[in-house]
């Protein structure tokens, strides 16, 4: 069984004149369907010669994940929570009669059994959100406070292997000050969060992405109260006075965010961000249509960043520009 990366190629491959390949898609927790959601076939160039037949199942097993889960704004326990199952998909391959079976994340790099088990040791502002992590062989989280406060928690059971923890401690903190969560069992793993940023009179938001291995995290980022509007319209000329008229107008807020000043060694960090397909942003502290608590779906604007990757890089501000969709007329 193999942990399919679905953001890149996975290719089912059989040596032969013919491959066919049946293939079963379905959450977790749901039952195998009856019939294939695809039967894809394949055969070899020449009749009757052998060769190397290949098909990249990817494109077909993306069709099939839902994130609607990540933006419930759910209480996860101390102890954390399974991943929403219909993130996290198993996939039954019948290739020539003969079963493979697998699961798949909507990542691109598939998540081994290592010491980091899901989540990167940096430094990172942490207002809000959530992180989830591959248990493995995890059996208790461990917060330590900037004062020395110490609080554990036994790890929740899971049947799929995954793990929503929500990283924070529930004693009063400082503002940016940093604390560490670890995960202890016959492997461990350490992990750095900041507090606040050093930022006076910016408006905390929650941003959601989906990282590398396909889990979605939710970090805390900072912005300005203000919004731009972006407005967007069709121009016609009037054949029987060439006078303009204008159709079509709709509009989209967008917002700029940044992470706080960061030390080095955050390119795993910025990198999801940046490539993820799928963001939401939420902000306790304004009101209006896109806010109220809700979790808004966006985009991310933002083309191109210079990612620091090295310790030595000290307090870098990454900046992103987001616009929030639906538009206005369509939301």
């Amino acid at each position: 069984m193999a942990v399919i990366a679905a953001r890149k190629p996975f290719n089912i491959t059989h040596f032969g004149q013919a491959l066919e390949i049946d293939l079963y898609i379905y959450d977790f927790d749901a039952t195998k369907p009856a019939d294939p959601n695809y039967t894809i076939k394949k055969v070899s160039f020449e009749d009757g010669v052998d060769e190397t037949l290949s098909i990249n199942i990817s494109p077909f097993v993306r069709d099939f994940f839902d994130h609607s889960g990540a933006t419930s704004d759910f209480t996860i326990p101390n102890g954390g929570q399974q991943m929403p199952a219909n993130m996290y998909l198993k996939v039954d391959a019948v290739v020539n009669t003969v079963e493979e079976n697998h699961t798949a994340l909507d990542g691109w790099l598939e998540m081994g059994l290592s010491t980091k088990e899901g989540i990167c040791d940096f430094d990172r502002p942490l207002t809000g959100g959530y992180v989830t992590i591959k248990k493995g062989s995890f059996n208790t989280v461990k917060y330590t406070g900037f004062d020395g406060t110490v609080e554990s928690y036994s790890l929740s059971a899971t049947t799929n292997g995954y793990l929503v923890l929500k990283p924070s401690l529930t004693v009063v903190t400082e503002p940016n000050k940093t604390f560490t969560m670890e995960l202890i069992g016959s492997k461990t793993a350490s992990y750095t969060f900041k507090v606040d940023c050093p930022f006076e009179n910016d408006y905390s938001y929650d941003l959601g992405y989906v990282n590398k291995w396909g889990l979605v995290e939710w970090v805390g980022v900072q912005g300005s109260v203000a919004r731009q509007l972006n407005v967007s319209s069709s121009d016609f000329i009037k054949a029987i006075d060439k006078s303009s008229k204008v159709y079509n107008k709709d509009g989209n807020y967008s917002l700029n965010v940044n992470t706080g000043y960061l030390s080095g060694n955050t390119p795993d960090f910025i990198e999801s961000i940046m490539m993820s397909e799928s963001v939401w942003v939420r902000s306790t502290s304004q009101s209006g249509k896109y806010f109220e608590n809700a979790v808004n779906t966006a985009i991310i604007k933002s083309t191109s960043t210079d990612v620091k990757d090295s310790r030595k890089d000290k307090l870098t501000n990454y900046n992103f520009q987001l616009e929030l969709t639906p538009s206005i007329l369509y939301g």
